[in-house]
């Protein structure tokens, strides 16, 4: 049994800001989030994707249609619409995943309408010129080809081509695949990005301020909305669990571990008990695998786990960190032990479980801290498909989780190493080790069939 570090005893004043839900007369949902505290203004267009085929959306796809949105210049003053925002005294805010794009700024409470009018413009205006595209086009592939020598970056890979089916948008990461980026076109990306830069009655918007801002709602509210396409209910397919080496090109001092589980789909009270197991396994630095790993074998310099949720409210439970070249089978084998000893001489103890609801607790305030964060829950309540009151019934219904509830939960999943897929990214010498000695059965691939 680990002993996690006793909560501070420490009283906070906290009070979880107020989340509002509207629907405006022309179908937008508005989700409001009030920091009475804040002189700042942030407001971001959430556009989900509903395409799951990665024959529709390439590999890269929607990263590098934010990238030419906010960096081409082509707008009427010639400069980007990132330099616009700035210019106007905004900070855009964009990113992407397989699930949404999300496109908006920070502003304050005074400056917000040139932002918003800037935008707005560009969002309905969508046009992908050819020399920019062709420009940006090549600083993605750069990227990509960095990354060749990230061991992270290629294990992470690994593992999404592993957990998902080869034709899903979730079986790669955001920056994409270097042959799908050099087979877009200015005239394809075009046509795709008109498809996802739209806002539509699906889009939903996340607006941050200290007050309700009626001025601000009252121009959503006249906005024209874009007609939708039917999309048929798409789920994410199941893919049997499998196992991966990727050698590295040069003799490497770490080897990178990366192993990851798809989950059935919990309820709420499943949830909890499955944030509480995650603290208590690799989410926090006194967890499981962070003492077995680096305080009591010295194999790592930090090995965790974290939770990832797809649209479906399916949860996938990733644990990870870089280990030391030569301890690698080690490593292995005490993360298989740290898994099967769940189940047998090493079960989770109440008092395990008590202080992790504590430290959860704690963590769970930082939520709320800033309006990137409040970004973040908001695209959780939707995403993950929770109540708007979740954060205010999540302290109580947290209290309540027993041992026998994540145990319930667990037994539904997993019992050993064999039940998760691995991706191990290192020196060929030690990776080929794993392989003879049965320690773990491998497919091998080269980093170039990884990006």
């Amino acid at each position: 049994m680990n002993k996690l570090p006793e909560p501070t005893k420490d009283s906070f004043n906290f009070v979880t800001p107020k989340i509002n839900h509207v629907k405006l007369d022309n179908n937008l949902n508005v989700y409001r989030v009030t920091k009475t505290q804040s002189e700042l203004l942030s407001i971001v267009f959430i556009l989900p994707i509903y395409e799951k085929s990665s024959k529709k959306i390439p590999p890269g796809c929607s990263n590098l249609i934010l990238k030419l949105l906010f960096e081409q210049n082509i707008y009427n003053s010639k400069t980007s619409l990132q330099y616009q925002l700035e210019n106007s005294g905004a900070d855009p805010i964009y990113f992407s995943d397989a699930e949404k794009i999300v496109i908006g700024f920070q502003s304050t409470e005074d400056t917000w309408q040139k932002s918003l009018q800037i935008l707005l413009n560009a969002i309905n205006n969508i046009n992908i010129d050819s020399k920019e595209f062709v420009r940006i086009q090549k600083l993605m592939i750069g990227e990509i080809l960095q990354n060749k020598g990230n061991p992270m970056f290629l294990a992470r890979s690994g593992l999404y081509k592993y957990l998902y089916k080869s034709d899903s948008t979730h079986s790669y990461t955001s920056i994409g695949q270097l042959n799908n980026i050099k087979k877009l076109t200015a005239v394809n990306l075009n046509k795709i990005a008109l498809e996802l830069i739209k806002i539509t009655s699906n889009t939903k918007i996340a607006l941050i301020s200290k007050n309700e801002n009626k001025e601000i709602v009252n121009i959503l509210n006249q906005l024209k909305l874009s007609p939708i396409k039917s999309t048929d209910c798409q789920t994410i397919k199941e893919k049997k669990n499998s196992n991966l080496l990727i050698p590295t090109d040069i003799p490497s001092p770490q080897s990178i571990i990366v192993l990851g589980k798809r989950l059935s789909i919990p309820t709420l009270h499943e949830r909890l008990c499955l944030e509480i197991f995650n603290e208590i396994f690799g989410g926090s630095f006194m967890s499981r695998l962070n003492v077995n790993l680096r305080e009591k074998n010295g194999y790592s310099y930090g090995f965790g786990s974290s939770l990832n949720w797809a649209r479906s409210t399916e949860p996938t439970i990733i644990a990870g960190g870089s280990v030391n070249t030569k301890n690698t089978k080690d490593s292995i084998n005490e993360i298989k032990y740290e898994i099967e000893s769940l189940f047998g001489e090493n079960k989770i103890s109440d008092q395990e479980i008590k202080n992790s609801i504590e430290s959860v607790k704690l963590s769970y305030r930082k939520n709320f801290e800033t309006h990137m964060s409040s970004i973040s829950l908001v695209n959780k309540l939707i995403f993950e498909n929770l109540e708007l009151d979740f954060h205010d019934l999540y302290f109580g219904e947290i209290a309540k989780i027993t041992k026998d509830g994540i145990y319930n939960y667990l037994h539904k999943n997993f019992s050993n190493l064999n039940d998760f897929s691995t991706v191990i990214v290192g020196d060929k010498k030690y990776l080929s080790e794993l392989t003879e000695t049965s320690t773990i059965i491998a497919n091998t691939i080269s980093a170039d069939g990884i990006i």
